[in-house]
């Protein structure tokens, strides 16, 4: 039960990650920004993300590898092979970019610096890009072990 647990609990904070990363960028659209908005979704997205790499982190070393033995043996293991590799290094690249949000947004004033709007703006879509790509990995690694685990036990 723990280990399903887990394994919804990080897609559902990367969900609200994703929707905060929204909210940012929004925000430093608005004509008049609210910096103290800013600062306080930027150091959320970061924490956040600390969360999700604590949290993914213990159930990809506690609880995957059972999965990804059976995943690999399969017709699905391009789940494995691409999907999971691919993921494990765009989290080392989300999570630095989600770190640097709040440097940027308290170290400048964002309302009256043209840059470090254009930064968190492009950081923020390019988070979201990639956190999209993630959680549609994420989908195909577990149709990818649900599928092993029919074929395993003779369902298929």
């Amino acid at each position: 039960m723990f280990e399903g647990i887990l394994l919804l609990v990080h897609p559902a904070i990367a969900v609200i990650t994703m929707g905060l990363i929204v909210w940012l960028i929004v925000s430093v659209k608005c004509q008049n920004i609210n910096e103290q908005r800013v600062k306080k979704l930027s150091l959320a997205i970061a924490l956040l993300m600390i969360t999700i790499w604590i949290v993914a982190g213990y159930w990809y070393v506690v609880f995957y590898s059972a999965d990804k033995a059976v995943i690999v043996k399969s017709s699905w293991s391009f789940a494995h092979k691409f999907f999971m590799e691919t993921k494990e290094h765009i989290f080392f690249v989300v999570l630095i970019l989600s770190l640097y949000l709040p440097i940027i947004s308290f170290r400048n004033s964002v309302a009256k610096n043209k840059t470090a709007q254009k930064l968190i703006f492009n950081i923020g879509i390019l988070l979201l890009s990639l956190m999209l790509y993630m959680d549609g990995s994420g989908a195909i690694i577990s149709h990818g072990a649900e599928i092993a685990y029919m074929h395993k036990d003779g369902l298929l």
